[in-house]
């Protein structure tokens, strides 16, 4: 007994379409659950809930690895997946809605990144307060012009 539909019809799509339309579904769902998780760290950041921060960064990292692994992308940043038979393409409304979700995750992410800048501000303000007016004030070193190990004091420090 033969089916009336052949794998190469046009009522059957075709496996790299079929597989396309997965990885759309399967990127867009991560996308919202990626947004969902930024918008919960910005709030954990604005509360200066540490917790909720870790929380939002570790599943943050979990999502952008999802992604990572459903696009293909290697750990040198080669996008080899989308190329290599998972493309998107660029004339598809479902891809049009996936590039405006990654635009909007990348500017959730920028946004993140400007609020974790005002925490470190204000936290180091607080340490600065708590520590006393005997206390440096300076920025603190940059790693490349760190203090030898061993060596506590500054070079220009003395006791």
């Amino acid at each position: 007994m033969t089916s009336n539909l052949a794998l190469g019809s046009p009522n059957v799509p075709s496996p790299p379409v079929f597989a396309r339309a997965h990885v759309l579904q399967a990127s867009a769902a991560l996308l919202a659950e990626l947004k969902a998780s930024f918008g919960d760290s910005q709030r954990a950041l604005l509360r200066l809930d540490l917790a909720g921060i870790e929380h939002g960064t570790r599943d943050q990292w979990r999502l952008q690895r999802a992604l990572q692994i459903l696009w293909g992308v290697t750990e040198g940043g080669q996008d080899e997946g989308l190329r290599s038979g998972v493309d998107i393409g660029p004339d598809r409304a479902d891809a049009a809605a996936l590039r405006a979700a990654v635009l909007e995750v990348l500017q959730l992410g920028r946004v993140q990144a400007v609020l974790l800048a005002r925490a470190q501000r204000s936290l180091r303000m607080i340490s600065h307060r708590v520590a006393g007016p005997h206390a440096n004030y300076q920025a603190p070193a940059s790693p490349a012009s760190a203090t030898p190990a061993g060596n506590c004091m500054g070079p220009q420090e003395t006791i």
